[in-house]
């Protein structure tokens, strides 16, 4: 019983004591990240080139996360080759962030995965093959006709095909003519 009352007693003074402001411990946290969001700068790039992607981060209240640590990866791709140009990135002053990742070899859907903090999120990508310039791929050249050595025997051919196609319309006037 005498053990009851002394720690009642003791329990009692702590509780003033706290109550006097004497031991009360406070902290200030920062807030905690709400969203994160990327989006690329453009949704169709081609194969062996780059895209570009913002990072967004933002507060609980909605205000842009200044100086928030993130990572990059490609989660999946069509090929191989694709993969972040820089695998890391630190948020601006207005809580954004722009990364890049090299879009591989192959045509198709490359998919990105961010992290911000605690947070993570994901976009993507198409990938798409240049097109070809019709001015860079010509067609083979089929040559310019004969090779010259019987150009005098062409053209004397040609003449004479004519002159039959003459006469042929001449006699046939002239059939014409007689009926």
């Amino acid at each position: 019983m005498r053990l009851n009352r002394l720690l009642g007693l003791t329990l009692t003074a702590a509780t003033a004591v706290a109550a006097l402001g004497y031991g009360v411990a406070a902290a200030q946290y920062p807030q905690p990240l709400g969203v994160c969001t990327v989006t690329p700068a453009s949704a169709n790039v081609q194969t062996n080139g780059t895209a570009s992607f913002t990072v967004k981060t933002t507060l609980g209240d909605g205000s842009p996360a200044p100086a928030v640590p993130g990572t990059v990866a490609v989660s999946s791709q069509p090929g191989t080759g694709a993969g972040p140009v820089t695998p890391t990135y630190t948020t601006n002053s207005q809580g954004t962030a722009t990364i890049t990742i090299n879009t591989g070899t192959s045509a198709g859907t490359v998919n990105v995965l961010v992290t911000a903090g605690t947070l993570s999120c994901a976009s993507a990508v198409s990938v798409v093959a240049p097109r070809v310039n019709p001015d860079v791929i010509k067609p083979p050249a089929t040559g310019t006709g004969t090779d010259g050595s019987n150009d005098g025997m062409n053209y004397a051919l040609i003449a004479l095909a004519g002159l039959g196609v003459a006469a042929m319309g001449a006699g046939t006037l002239v059939a014409v003519r007689r009926r």
